[in-house]
């Protein structure tokens, strides 16, 4: 009888710790972070700030772009060495379409010729231009700077500057010094020859 008065009160003892735990350190007491709910025992994202995130999530724009302009050399001759390279990039998912326009200013930012263009962009294009349209102007030596503007997605505009020199044409083009440089040479020859002709002339005589 001892002995099981004994093992009862373990037990009850037992049964006391447990259900105590339970209540001390339960779901109920569980403290949940800012912004969190205790939902069945979890602490879950309160549902009216979920709803607010997803109102202030910014959409990916449908036409997200990337436009760059070089020209290959900043100093030529003559216009019609003139070129240059344009990429576009895109990122958004449609098609987008690009209207874009080339204008040549003077040093003293006159503008002088301008021409424009129309391409459609699926991911990526590339345009390599020797900008024929400048071929027949008449430019003098100086500074001149070419500005490409391209519209897109309704009102996005880029814009890109280049310069670029017109050198003064040099007096005697490179062929020409080549050509000297042969007429020389076989003038010295010549003269080799002749001089040596003399010399067995003059001895021939003299015997």
């Amino acid at each position: 009888m001892k002995y099981k008065k004994f093992i009862n009160i373990i037990i009850s003892f037992i049964t006391f710790i447990i259900f105590s735990t339970f209540f001390l350190f339960g779901t109920n007491n569980i403290i949940c972070e800012e912004n969190y709910n205790l939902i069945d025992g979890k602490c879950l994202l309160n549902n009216n700030l979920i709803q607010e995130n997803k109102k202030n999530k910014t959409e990916v724009p449908k036409q997200l772009f990337d436009i760059t302009f070089e020209i290959d050399e900043s100093t030529i001759s003559d216009i019609k060495e003139l070129s240059g390279i344009i990429t576009f990039v895109s990122f958004g998912s449609e098609i987008t379409p690009v209207n874009y326009v080339f204008t040549l200013y003077n040093e003293s930012q006159n503008e002088i010729y301008s021409y424009s263009g129309y391409i459609e962009v699926q991911t990526e294009n590339v345009i390599i231009t020797s900008f024929d349209e400048f071929n027949n102007l008449n430019l003098k030596p100086g500074k001149y700077s070419i500005v490409y503007t391209s519209t897109y997605n309704v009102d996005v505009q880029d814009k890109f500057i280049q310069t670029f020199s017109i050198l003064k044409p040099k007096i005697f083009p490179n062929w020409s010094l080549y050509v000297i440089g042969i007429i020389i040479l076989l003038l010295i020859i010549t003269f080799k020859i002749i001089n040596k002709n003399k010399k067995k002339k003059w001895k021939f005589i003299k015997f």
